[in-house]
């Protein structure tokens, strides 16, 4: 199937899903974001540069990748008065948790709703506090992506980047590389101080973008094998979803739900089922910090680039 949008003409699978993580609560920013915005909120629901948020780029990168119709964005009840507007006009399915129950919970309520539609698919997993510049050439690499997924359909292929100092707030991938450029994952390493982080970089890990492509089964095993009693509630929501006990059972999950990191416990449980292949030719950040911010929008002003127009679809469902 090819699709039509600002970012370009893309070649993607038939059954391709966006799914799009918008449920953080970006503490480390809540002093700059309130002194730059006059309120405390989330990255993600921040224009920092431009016109549109860092959601509403994710969204648009989503149904580029997809379409908008197979684009899910997940959010926590809390963020409803920031996300509806801003998705308003996009398209997609807006799924909502009652409250968060980490990032584990972020994936796989979305997936679940994949999972009872198109149990085939394969899932583009896009966080939405991230700063990402080219966008066409972006949106190339993640579509290669999902081509692996495609052909390994057991596996979850995770985009790095290439290290260009040492961070202490990203997590890193130590990968086993392969003639293709997609490697094998050794381990994860999460957060590690500055002598275990130069470590990684020396072995030749990346930084884990947390960007992510796979078959909605790949997933799916990852958590059955990791976090089996989350992944439990979460087959109980998948027969439940487009009928009347959809949210019920829903409310009824969450509050049972344990809390789990999705990087921490399960792909650092399952890295025999993960692949990761380099961002390259993409500059990333995670943003985390007022200074990358601050640096990154001065160098934008200086030289300034092409951006890609605003795709025009439909409304946004609320699930």
């Amino acid at each position: 199937m090819t699709i039509s949008s600002g970012a370009g003409n893309l070649s993607v699978q038939s059954t391709a899903w966006s799914v799009v993580l918008a449920g953080g609560e970006g503490t480390r920013l809540r002093d700059y974001v309130e002194r730059r915005f006059g309120e405390s909120r989330p990255k993600q629901y921040c224009a920092f540069s431009g016109r549109r948020t860092m959601l509403q780029h994710t969204v648009d990168r989503g149904a580029a990748l997809a379409s908008p119709a197979r684009t899910i964005t997940v959010v926590t009840q809390e963020h409803l008065r920031w996300a509806r507007p801003q998705l308003d006009g996009r398209g997609g399915e807006l799924v909502v948790q009652p409250f968060s129950r980490d990032t584990c919970a972020g994936v796989y309520l979305p997936l679940a709703y994949v999972r009872a539609r198109d149990p085939g698919a394969v899932v583009y997993v896009l966080p939405s506090d991230h700063f990402i510049e080219p966008e066409r050439r972006f949106l190339d690499v993640v579509a290669s992506a999902g081509a692996v997924a495609t052909c390994r359909p057991s596996r979850i292929v995770l985009l790095g980047v290439e290290p260009d100092g040492i961070e202490t707030e990203y997590g890193y991938i130590e990968v086993r590389r392969g003639r293709d450029g997609i490697g094998e994952v050794g381990s994860f390493v999460e957060k590690p101080d500055r002598a275990r982080a130069a470590l990684a970089i020396e072995r030749g890990a990346l930084w884990n973008t947390m960007i992510m492509a796979g078959t909605v089964e790949a997933f799916w095993q990852a958590g059955r094998e990791t976090v089996p009693e989350i992944m439990e509630c979460f087959d109980h929501l998948v027969d439940a979803i487009d009928g009347p006990a959809e949210r019920p059972t829903l409310d009824a999950i969450y509050r049972r739900l344990p809390r789990a990191g999705f990087s921490h416990d399960v792909l650092g449980r399952a890295a025999d089922r993960c692949l990761a292949m380099p961002l390259a030719g993409v500059e990333w950040s995670d943003w985390g910090r007022a200074e990358r911010i601050e640096q990154t929008v001065a160098r934008l002003r200086r030289a300034p680039t092409r951006r890609a127009p605003e795709p025009q679809v439909s409304a946004v469902r609320t699930a």
